[in-house]
């Protein structure tokens, strides 16, 4: 799913839709990375049963900050990760 988050906006560069801009970019690889984490923290979150008692604790994974100038894509950003991001339920709040 991050490479997903990649890919799309690759997408969105190519097509025009986006100037390629250094700082979303860098934001791009933080998000993969959150997703990532995610993924492996709700995969292990699963264990069940006498297994899970000897896993030992799993670390949450931390959030990302974004912030910057108005119009530098902060919430295009975000509603792509929202889209790809690997958990369910997930709920989207935005202030």
């Amino acid at each position: 799913m991050p490479d997903q988050l990649t890919e799309r906006y690759t997408e969105l560069l190519t097509s025009g839709a986006l100037a390629d801009d250094p700082g979303q970019r860098r934001i791009i690889e933080q998000l993969v990375q959150l997703s990532v984490d995610l993924a492996a923290y709700h995969q292990s979150d699963r264990k069940s049963g006498i297994s899970s008692w000897f896993s030992g604790p799993v670390s949450v994974p931390g959030g990302l900050y974004v912030y910057g100038g108005v119009g530098r894509g902060k919430t295009m950003l975000m509603d792509l990760f929202f889209e790809h991001a690997p958990i369910t339920p997930k709920l989207r709040v935005h202030f």
